[in-house]
């Protein structure tokens, strides 16, 4: 994960932690959260800044976090929803995030 994060947008930012999500891995440095897919494209990049909570959904086998945010996005919505192959998954990544929000 750290090689990762340093060929990233992370790259020199000091690394916390990270969730394999599968599909996708979040890193998490001092400063942001990054999600990249399988091939290493940029999924979701948010500074801690931005965030105000961080909560784990669960629906009709759908399993996903819900990054709250301090200003709408342009279209509206007040979080970024990232999905989770299963609960498990997105509960350790709500405490992660949750961790390093703290």
């Amino acid at each position: 994960a750290a090689t990762i994060q340093a060929r990233s947008r992370l790259g020199g930012e000091e690394y916390l932690s990270h969730v394999d999500m599968t599909q996708n891995v979040a890193l998490m440095s001092v400063r942001k959260l990054l999600i990249l897919s399988g091939n290493g494209e940029e999924v979701l990049l948010l500074p801690y800044k931005m965030i105000t909570k961080v909560e784990t959904h669960e629906g009709a086998d759908r399993y996903s976090v819900k990054i709250y945010l301090k200003e709408p996005k342009p279209d509206g919505t007040d979080y970024e929803e990232v999905m989770c192959p299963n609960l498990e998954i997105a509960d350790l990544l709500q405490k992660e995030l949750s961790n390093v929000l703290s």
